[in-house]
């Protein structure tokens, strides 16, 4: 009879590592013993938004740049399509959990701002120019 040959265990996937950059100054390398090296924790601290809402916030700011630069003819082309994105983006902001977490909560809410604002500023270009918009 044959033998059991048992399964190889599966290999941890690697992680990528985080590194800090520190520069070092030759005046500051003999530090007095009377000074004390008090560093501020929110600007040590790097605050990690999920990565949702960066997309969110990213598609926002494409959206917002291309409503700058439009034609009156691309934007009676576009209108609608741009109008249901933002609405969209807002709504994926809105969902978003932020469980409890203040910094992802607050960057939520300018994400929803941002959406509200460029929609205003669609609406208004297109109502600027005009153009009858049914949809």
């Amino acid at each position: 009879m044959g033998q059991k040959h048992s399964k190889r265990p599966k290999k941890p996937t690697s992680q990528p590592e985080v590194t800090e950059i520190i520069e070092l100054n030759d005046n500051q390398s003999e530090l007095d013993d009377d000074s004390e090296i008090v560093s501020d924790p929110r600007q040590t601290e790097q605050i990690v938004y999920p990565l949702a809402l960066k997309q969110v916030m990213d598609s926002v700011e494409l959206i917002e740049k291309s409503i700058d630069v439009m034609t009156s003819s691309q934007m009676d082309l576009y209108y609608a399509t741009l109008k249901d994105d933002l609405h969209n983006y807002w709504r994926r902001a809105y969902d978003l959990a932020d469980n409890g977490d203040a910094a992802i909560k607050s960057k939520k809410i300018e994400a929803i701002e941002r959406v509200k604002t460029a929609l205003k500023r669609l609406n208004g270009k297109v109502l600027m120019n005009g153009h009858a918009v049914h949809n």
